[in-house]
């Protein structure tokens, strides 16, 4: 596949269901294009099961799945510093995979969570998808 000259950034929002099956469809359409994917969830703990992360083992290593143990604002017990904390931690490595250019496609999944309940600013989640190569 010809690769682009500029990448693209693809923002899916909304309250309950979509967007996290929106993005691994585009995950998965990637992929069959011979594209390299990585997938980062943020705010979906590892307390909760989903079918995404079961399915993400079955692809092996052409598909890197990466759940931060982040948990979503409302189940969170230790606290606002606390849970900031973690997140400034996962949004560190998630900056180091996305500047390492190993990858064709990134996914964020549930990152505008952060910056809805006031934990990123929005100028920072613009630094964080401005420093894609």
């Amino acid at each position: 596949m010809k690769k682009l000259k500029k990448g693209l950034i693809h923002i899916y929002t909304g309250e309950g269901k979509g967007k996290t099956t929106a993005a691994m469809g585009l995950a998965f359409r990637a992929m069959g294009c011979g594209m390299r994917v990585c997938f980062l969830q943020f705010f979906k703990d590892k307390l909760f099961p989903c079918g995404e992360a079961a399915a993400a083992k079955r692809l092996g290593k052409a598909f890197k799945f990466k759940r931060f143990d982040v948990p979503h604002p409302m189940f969170c017990k230790t606290g606002r510093n606390a849970l900031k904390g973690r997140l400034e931690k996962a949004l560190s490595e998630a900056s180091r995979i996305i500047r390492s250019g190993k990858f064709d496609l990134v996914v964020l999944d549930e990152i505008i969570i952060g910056v809805s309940q006031g934990f990123l600013t929005e100028g920072e989640m613009i630094k964080l998808i401005k420093s894609k190569p």
